[in-house]
Parts: structure tokens; C-alpha cells; sequence
């Protein structure tokens, strides 16, 4: 009984630690990019346990028993991260979301990723083009 205590418990603080929502930038030369993760754990595949808190990304953070890995707060995310390097545009945006099944059916762990790369001031693309987003728009 003691091993299932310690078993449940560490299970518990396995999805504490990576039910969280985790902004990246990295500068490669002229490109800056922007990665999203959001992820939550869920019951059954349908009922939320805790996931990212997409208010306060990079922080040791969850909200329980709601699922905030949207693409709408993968969107929030990587435009406050653009608002606060100075960015005007960001362009290619793309998503994706990553199912992966742990104890047979009971739990699963659910990522959305998001990445788009900064525009700054001077390089505004032509307004015709499809993949720029302006911020805040």
C-alpha cells in the first residue's frame, strides 16, 4: 500500500511540473522566434486535472481542474511575449497539438505548440501578405 502512496504521489507532482504553459524566444541572426507550449493532464481523455496557467507562463503555475490549452491563449501568449520584446508583426504562425496516452486510457497528457517569428519596426512586410499578423490585431 505504501508503494501505491508513494507512486500516486510522485505521479501527482510529475503533473504539477509539466501541467504548465512555457513561453521561448530564441534569436537566431536576423529571425526571432516564439515558441507556445501549453499542456494539460486529463481523466478519461475528456476531464481537465490541472494544465497551464496561460496567464503567467514560465512560471511554476497550473490551473486546476481547467483546460486552458486553446489556441486562443497559445495566441495571448505569444503576443504578450511579442509586446514586451518591442515586435509589431509576427508572421508563420503554426500549431500543433500532441496527444500521448499514460495508464491505458485513464490519463492522457495533451501539448499545444505554437511558433511564429517576430517582425520589428523597420522590416513591417507588405500589407498584402496572408501570414502577418499585426499585434494586438
Amino acid at each position: 500500500m505504501k508503494r501505491f502512496q508513494l507512486f500516486s504521489f510522485a505521479f501527482l507532482l510529475c503533473m504539477l511540473i509539466s501541467g504548465c504553459a512555457v513561453v521561448d524566444v530564441s534569436d537566431k541572426g536576423s529571425h526571432t522566434m516564439v515558441s507556445v507550449y501549453n499542456t494539460a493532464w486529463e481523466v478519461f481523455s475528456f476531464l481537465p486535472v490541472a494544465s497551464g496557467d496561460h496567464l503567467r507562463p514560465n512560471k511554476f503555475s497550473c490551473r486546476w481542474f481547467q483546460d486552458t490549452v486553446t489556441l486562443e491563449n497559445n495566441i495571448q501568449m505569444l503576443e504578450n511575449a511579442a509586446k514586451a520584446l518591442d515586435a509589431t508583426h509576427y508572421k508563420n504562425v503554426s500549431s500543433s497539438i500532441a496527444d500521448e496516452t499514460v495508464f491505458f486510457v485513464l490519463v492522457n497528457r495533451r501539448v499545444y505548440h505554437t511558433s511564429a517569428e517576430l517582425v520589428f519596426g523597420g522590416n513591417i512586410p507588405d500589407a498584402g501578405t496572408n501570414d502577418v499578423v499585426q499585434i494586438g490585431k
